[in-house]
């Protein structure tokens, strides 16, 4: 078998776009690919369970990872379900199951991943400086030990979850040690849409891969190839395997004080004026978008929008070369920012995140906690460096979008790299701007981890390795 670290994006699948998972010639590779990374899983409930493997088990590790190989889910059949449960709602695809593995998992396991395609698969825990993130002691403890792999289960029912969980339990008890479950669920506002503790309509703008999924908009197109996902794993007598690089980031949101923070801007932005109007307009300067998603640099209210049909991304930034109906730090168009060339296309990550819950708001949008609620955020790429990285390092943080130099994006950026005021519209689309504000401080980092998404073929032969 050739050598894991033998990846390359050279394969012509990785130019396919518009896929259709009937397609004859797509059935090895999808049935060799994880699910989650083409098409989010669906589910409202998913656990992240991390585990770290005793050092002198590493045979034996290998051993309970080629069998439960056969227990994660592929492409294939998570498509196939979605096609089924398009047909008929009541489908229960079951419980999705995906398997991660980290830079020093690989290393426990003596598996080298120097020579990784395009992008050295490094720990977070070793980026903080870089990405000016909290310093490791400021972690949550679960999250400042090593993490070897990550398995995702996600279902529609809390109790399949716990039977799955119990499984891998007895299953590596002996070999390895579950350091964290991390739970997440899904929320939604009152149409039905998903959202986050903020109270924004979420997962709007994504790249799409499948066949049918969107179609060409005039100003923008969210279809990509599969290129911008996947590279190519070399395993012998396995064609056409393919994995992705996956960013985990526990992100806790003060909800209390971003409700704080909007009501007091939209005070500044019209004096005396106190009516949910102005609050509404302040909140979609932060995000780029109002609450329900409607696009700030389109509108300047919000569209009665009820149905995920709705739900407008086909627009850019053109018109609004001065930020004066979208501010140029608001969160959308600093890590989207559409009108810098095509080159930036090429940075768009998938997101798949979920929020979570430790305090029990339980999907009650009305009240607002401080601590304890946020978003799991997970995003694929094919090289953390120049996708996740590029967008929180040098956009969101530094401000260094394109030719332009901006202010620190209003909800993701880290520490103080970025010295530009935030610039918000006093009216929408008029000049007169007011200085000040920040909202990067309701956001903070909890933990995390990079990890690799193998092939099935990788992890069912990884005793070779």
């Amino acid at each position: 078998m050739e050598a894991q670290n033998n990846i390359s994006n050279t394969n012509p699948l990785l130019y396919f776009n518009n896929i259709d998972v009937n397609d004859a010639s797509l059935e090895t590779p999808l049935s060799q690919l994880q699910a989650n990374i083409l098409k989010y899983h669906g589910r409202p409930y998913a656990w992240h369970v991390f585990i770290k493997f005793y050092a002198d088990k590493k045979e034996a590790v290998k051993d309970w990872i080629c069998k439960y190989a056969w227990k994660v889910t592929t492409a294939k059949s998570q498509l196939e379900d979605v096609e089924l449960r398009r047909n008929n709602p009541a489908y229960d695809g079951g419980t999705i199951m995906c398997f991660f593995l980290s830079k020093t998992g690989y290393d426990t396991l003596g598996i080298d991943v120097s020579n990784f395609w395009g992008s050295k698969l490094q720990s977070m825990r070793d980026r903080t400086e870089d990405l000016a993130d909290p310093p490791l002691e400021k972690w949550e403890d679960v999250y400042q030990d090593s993490i070897h792999a990550m398995i995702l289960l996600a279902d529609g029912y809390k109790e399949k979850l716990g039977r799955e969980l119990d499984i891998i339990r007895r299953q590596t008890k002996d070999i390895a040690h579950i350091t964290h479950v991390q739970q997440g669920a899904a929320l939604r506002n009152e149409n039905g849409l998903p959202v986050e503790h903020f109270g924004y309509v979420d997962g709007i703008s994504q790249p799409r891969f499948l066949k049918g999924e969107v179609s060409p908009g005039s100003a923008w197109n969210d279809n990509k190839n599969l290129g911008a996902v996947l590279v190519q794993e070399n395993v012998k007598d396995y064609d056409n395997c393919f994995g992705s690089f996956l960013v985990f980031r526990k992100l806790e949101q003060d909800v209390k004080l971003f409700n704080q923070k909007v009501n007091a801007l939209a005070g500044s932005l019209s004096p005396g004026n106190t009516n949910a109007d102005a609050a509404k307009l302040a909140a979609a300067y932060v995000v780029g978008r109002f609450k329900n998603g409607t696009p700030v640099v389109k509108h300047p209210h919000e569209l009665n929008i009820r149905h995920e049909k709705e739900l407008d991304n086909d627009f850019n930034f053109n018109n609004d070369e001065q930020g004066h109906k979208c501010p140029f730090h608001a969160h959308i168009r600093a890590v989207t920012p559409r009108d810098i060339g095509p080159c930036y296309d090429l940075n768009r990550i998938v997101r798949r995140g979920i929020p979570y819950d430790e305090a029990g708001r339980n999907g009650d949008m009305s009240w607002y906690p401080e601590k304890k609620v946020g978003l799991l955020f997970m995003c694929y790429q094919p090289n953390i460096r120049t996708y996740f990285e590029k967008l929180q390092v040098e956009w969101a943080s530094h401000g260094n979008v394109g030719t332009k130099k901006i202010p620190m994006d209003g909800i993701i950026s880290q520490g103080n790299t970025n010295a530009r005021p935030q610039q918000w519209p006093v009216h929408w689309d008029g000049p007169d701007v007011l200085e000040g504000f920040r909202f990067s401080d309701t956001v903070t980092l909890k933990g995390g981890e990079y990890f690799f998404a193998p092939s099935i073929p990788f992890l069912l032969q990884i005793k070779q390795f």
